[in-house]
């Protein structure tokens, strides 16, 4: 399994992570600063690029769980949360984002589904 920085697999968008989250939850900023993509979502939607910071759950995330809608210009993205820290980060209409997770973890390269 590949395990990289956020800034190693996404050296542009995480400037832009990192504002949109100071903006929204600033107690979260250095916790994106030094975020690991360790897996991603298998869906094989053409705009989908959620990326998992933590071990992937089977089902639900459970109590605890809670979402931050962050007020991205382009594209919808979404932290997942299990108390306050960040498990997966939800990106959809962001072909520059889903370019670089495929690049780094193609959805064949992904075990299970």
């Amino acid at each position: 399994m590949n395990i990289a920085s956020l800034s190693q697999v996404f050296p542009e968008f995480v400037h832009e992570l990192v504002a949109l989250v100071a903006a929204a939850r600033p107690e979260l900023v250095e916790q994106v600063e030094q975020l690991d993509v360790i897996d991603r979502c298998r869906c094989a939607q053409d705009d989908c690029a959620h990326f998992y910071t933590a071990t992937r759950t089977e089902g639900a995330y459970g109590p605890g769980h809670s979402n931050v809608v962050l007020g991205s210009a382009s594209g919808l993205i979404v932290l997942d949360l299990i108390g306050d820290k960040i498990v997966a980060v939800e990106i959809l209409d962001r072909p520059d984002v889903k370019l670089r997770l495929d690049a780094f973890l193609p959805i064949s390269d992904s075990a299970g589904s």
